[in-house]
């Protein structure tokens, strides 16, 4: 059974023989009917997914996913077909392709507006254009044969409904054949939240405890959440996973640890671990990929989780903690100057190695922030765009990236998170957001702010007039030339 929480009554994201869990519109926990056993008593027990391997091993066994007594998850180190574990699947990510992005320029030059009109918004089309090949897509299947739009074309020329003189009958904006960027389908939108407890919060670096983490994450069963509100509206599904928090929950369990040990006075979780939560993060997405999801964005849930990103971050960046680590959810100035301290202590205590990304999440990260690079790497591997949130989930793709430089080619930007690493961050990857709000909620609800946006953009990308049909010269592309002095 998967529980993904839908926007959408008729869905059924049912993957495995027992029935799922589809929370209603509404999002309230009555809409929500769950066949597991215990589930009524508000303890999880559910556990999903098949993978190869076993913890710490090299990913070439065929074990599936078992629980331990305690509850804890185990053999969840690679996914069924990605034989080799995390090196088989790092070797396995290739670059988006070329010739769809270039189709999808040339078509956005086909479209009566001014060149490069939508900005980064006709950037993050072509991208996603790229990352699912839609270079290859069939016109005559791939285009909505809208009546209604149709003749808003012809209105605009009248000639075009002669005989002969329409371009493409089949396309209600009369493209040509010749053009095969194909429909740009971001309709099925899934959230993926990962949630867990980090140990550190024992040095007092948040306002919450850790109880609060479990609270949270049955919030997400319930639909109560901000994510889970945000969703509705903008017709996104939610899958929340318990990868490490330390109590039960009622949303599904793939524990790896009742929360990680605390970095301040040693490593965050075993290389395994970290090997084993970054696994789950790609299997994630491959269900999603066979569930028919085209667009993932990323959240997370664990009190004390923008520590254990400040200290990553500030690793693989070589910047200051002091340039990196923000007040969280609200710290006054002695909890955050406590805060700067013991994220210092983490990194002398446990020499992370900067050539090394898994050991760096193994000695400072968490579940949640392995978890979504899992999800990063498993977007680049299935080839679907995976749309960066805040501050935790930034420092998941920068891991990615460092585990491979390609994988940021399938990342979209969302917005830059009130952290003060979060800009850092994203220049550090190449990528510039679209939203500038000052957020710091997270949960994956700027991620779900851009989804609305990239709607708009695709909506004119596949249906608006050409210069051909408005009756209109077609501007000229100047940006490729030398610039004047």
């Amino acid at each position: 059974m998967t529980d993904i929480y839908s926007t959408d009554n008729a869905f059924s994201a049912n993957t495995d023989a027992s029935a799922g869990c589809i929370a209603g519109s509404s999002g309230s926990a009555s809409d929500c009917s769950c066949s597991d056993a215990d589930s009524s008593s508000g303890t999880s027990g559910r556990l999903h997914g098949s993978f190869s391997g076993g913890a710490g091993s090299s990913g070439n066994g065929t074990g599936s996913l078992s629980r331990s007594a305690d509850g804890l998850c185990s053999d969840a180190d690679s996914c069924a077909d990605i034989p080799g574990g995390l090196i088989g699947l790092i070797s396995r990510i290739t670059a988006p392709d070329s010739a769809a992005e270039e189709a999808a320029r040339r078509r956005w030059n086909l479209i009566a507006k001014p060149v490069h009109g939508l900005g980064r918004f006709e950037d993050m089309i072509v991208k996603i254009a790229g990352i699912s090949n839609t270079a290859q897509a069939d016109l005559n299947n791939s285009w909505q044969k809208d009546t209604r739009l149709r003749q808003k074309a012809d209105q605009a020329k009248p000639h075009s409904s002669a005989p002969g003189n329409r371009i493409c009958t089949a396309d209600p904006c009369g493209f040509t054949r010749t053009d095969q960027a194909g429909h740009i389908d971001i309709s099925r939108k899934l959230l993926i939240v990962m949630c867990a407890d980090n140990g550190v919060v024992a040095e007092g670096v948040s306002q919450s405890g850790q109880e609060v983490t479990a609270l949270i994450a049955d919030n997400f069963a319930a639909g109560l959440t901000s994510a889970c509100h945000i969703s509705r509206l903008v017709h996104a599904d939610v899958w929340p996973v318990d990868i490490g928090v330390a109590a039960d929950t009622r949303i599904e369990n793939l524990k790896l640890a009742r929360g990680t040990e605390n970095i301040a006075r040693g490593p965050a979780m075993t290389r395994e671990q970290a090997e084993a939560a970054i696994m789950i993060g790609v299997e994630k997405v491959r269900r999603a990929r066979d569930m028919g999801y085209s667009l993932i964005a990323t959240g997370e849930m664990g009190i004390g989780n923008t520590t254990t990103s400040a200290a990553v971050i500030s690793v693989l960046t070589g910047e200051p903690v002091s340039n990196i680590a923000g007040r969280g959810a609200g710290l006054d100035d002695s909890s955050y100057r406590r805060k700067l301290q013991v994220i210092e202590q983490a990194v002398n205590v446990n020499h992370p190695d900067l050539s090394d990304p898994l050991d760096v999440i193994s000695k400072l990260g968490g579940f949640d922030i392995a978890g979504l690079t899992g999800v990063f790497l498993g977007g680049a591997v299935y080839h679907i765009p995976i749309v960066i949130d805040g501050f935790i989930s930034l420092a998941a793709a920068l891991l990615a990236s460092r585990f491979s430089a390609a994988s940021v080619s399938y990342m979209l930007p969302s917005h830059v998170s009130g952290e003060p690493g979060a800009a850092l961050v994203l220049k550090e990857l190449g990528l510039e957001p679209v939203i500038d709000a000052g957020m710091h909620l997270g949960e994956g609800t700027g991620a779900l702010m851009l989804f609305p946006l990239l709607d708009a953009a695709a909506d004119i990308y596949s249906h608006m007039l050409s210069f051909e049909n408005a009756g209109i010269e077609a501007y000229t592309d100047y940006s490729c030339q030398a610039k004047l002095p």
